[in-house]
């Protein structure tokens, strides 16, 4: 919930989920996050222990990206990237 509210404040240029949370899994708070204007299109990596592809074809419709930990930093680093500063599309 204080991730919620900090997101809704701050507005932040990417969101990290886990899908384990206390209080809401990360999959609802990626659904509250996308329902609001301030957070509609941040975009949302998952980083989880979870990794049946059940759970990854879940997080995609929801989510940019989905990461099983343990975590290839490299990759984390270069999506983020891609994230934050997509190339323009070729004409």
């Amino acid at each position: 919930m204080e991730a919620l509210s900090q997101a809704r404040q701050f507005k932040p240029d990417l969101i990290l989920l886990d899908i384990l949370l206390p209080d809401l899994d990360g999959l609802s708070v990626c659904k509250i996050l996308r329902r609001q204007p301030s957070t509609k299109k941040t975009p949302v990596i998952f980083m989880s222990a979870l990794s049946s592809e059940v759970t990854k074809r879940t997080v995609a419709l929801h989510a940019d990206d989905f990461f099983t930990k343990p975590l290839n930093l490299e990759r984390l680093e270069r999506r983020i990237a891609d994230l934050l500063h997509p190339e323009p599309a070729a004409e």
